[in-house]
């Protein structure tokens, strides 16, 4: 036996009684089940004791303290009976996984081990036990209080802190932007074959990696006051930006950019409002469409500008032109796009690839690059912007290209 067993001192006895009713089973994939039953509340027990009374109930007797998080690790001991009492070797060493769980006038413990007993074969068992707040011992309640108000003074002071370092952070990029230049020449933009370019800046620095100086394009990402909050800086190549990213980029934002755009032409109530994820295809649509054009810069915070949206202006038309994403798994782009039509009630475009098989290869997935690569490109991407569809339709798309083999 190792040391960390014998320290913790939890061995398997035979004179528990099991009770089918409360064994949680995945004989498939051998983890916790999501489902738990609801435990019973006992006046004076403590949530500790009812789990060590559940888990002798299943043969395991466990002596120690329960973690915080995580997991503890634990020794299974034999016993040797016979029959159905019969469990198995000692030399079994498993995990106990525990969780300390806290609601408004409660605290639970949630509990994830493996029953041995040969009654039931190498399984899972999950529970969840909850103390009430009449059931509480008073020194536990007491405890459990001062958890509660240290906790949410915790919570205060870093959100305040974290809103105090992004006011910064946006007090930064407003500078950065007006001492930035209206005027420059970068590849993004000839690669994009941009027209639209109005109120970006450009911005001369230094590469230290290749000792030339380069031009970056600074993109102002506006809230809904009219605030600049946060910047989306465009570089003229892919590059890794910290040591542990996977793969090389060409954009960086600076602060958070939830809530936030860029807009190409001027948002007013009852005009279409037309949104799209990155700047290159908002640019893009404005052009081939002349509607007011939001760029939300990325899918997370897609849905967000775009419920702002539909509280703000509510006799506008809100169109997504969403990215069909055909070389990722579940076509992320379209579901998210899918997402706002079914909960938002707004009309989708997408771009359609005369060759799906090169448009995938090549990780094309937007009106820009349909703009860009596919020959006729503007033609198709200004005739398939004015093809709106419903939730209904883009689902059946998203079934349609997961089906296909391309």
């Amino acid at each position: 036996m190792n040391s960390f067993s014998e320290k913790n001192n939890a061995t398997h006895c035979g004179g528990g009684t099991l009770s089918q009713h409360t064994i949680m089973l995945d004989t498939h994939n051998r983890n916790p089940c999501k489902r738990e039953e609801q435990a019973q509340n006992y006046p004076i027990w403590s949530i500790e004791d009812q789990a060590r009374e559940f888990m002798l109930q299943h043969s395991i007797r466990y002596n120690e303290s329960f973690s915080e998080t995580g997991s503890i690790p634990i020794q299974f001991a034999g016993y040797e009976g016979t029959g159905e009492k019969r469990v198995r070797s000692s030399e079994k060493t498993e995990r106990l996984f525990c969780s300390h769980l806290d609601d408004t006038n409660r605290q639970g413990l949630c509990i994830s081990f493996r029953s041995w007993h040969a009654s039931w074969g190498d399984q899972w068992i999950t529970k969840t036990f909850w103390n009430n707040t009449g059931n509480f011992l008073e020194k536990d309640l007491q405890e459990f209080k001062r958890k509660q108000i240290e906790r949410k003074e915790q919570d205060r002071k870093r959100l305040e802190e974290e809103n105090n370092k992004s006011d910064q952070l946006a007090d930064w990029c407003s500078e950065l932007y007006l001492q930035a230049s209206k005027e420059g020449i970068s590849p993004y933009v000839a690669r994009k074959k941009l027209k639209c370019t109005e109120n970006i800046r450009y911005q001369t620095v230094f590469n230290s990696d290749t000792g030339k100086k380069e031009i970056n394009i600074l993109i102002p990402l506006y809230n809904f006051g009219g605030q600049i909050r946060a910047l989306q800086i465009i570089y003229p190549d892919k590059r890794l930006f910290k040591y542990d990213d996977q793969k090389p980029r060409d954009k960086h934002f600076i602060n958070k950019h939830s809530g936030c755009f860029f807009a190409f032409g001027i948002l007013e109530d009852g005009k279409e409002i037309r949104i799209c994820e990155g700047f290159s295809t908002a640019s893009t649509v404005f052009e081939l469409t002349e509607s007011t054009t939001l760029a939300a810069m990325s899918r997370s915070n897609l849905k967000t500008v775009c419920e702002q949206l539909k509280e703000r202006y509510k006799r506008s038309k809100i169109i997504i032109c969403a990215d069909n994403d055909l070389q990722t798994p579940g076509n992320p782009g379209l579901k998210d796009a899918l997402d706002c039509s079914q909960n938002l009630g707004v009309k989708v475009a997408y771009p359609r690839f005369p060759d799906q098989e090169l448009a995938k290869i090549n990780r094309w997935n937007d009106f820009n690059d349909l703009y860009v690569y596919v020959e006729n490109g503007s033609e198709l991407a200004k005739n398939q912007l004015n093809e709106l569809f419903d939730s209904q339709i883009i689902q059946e798309a998203i079934v349609r290209m997961s089906t296909q083999r391309i």
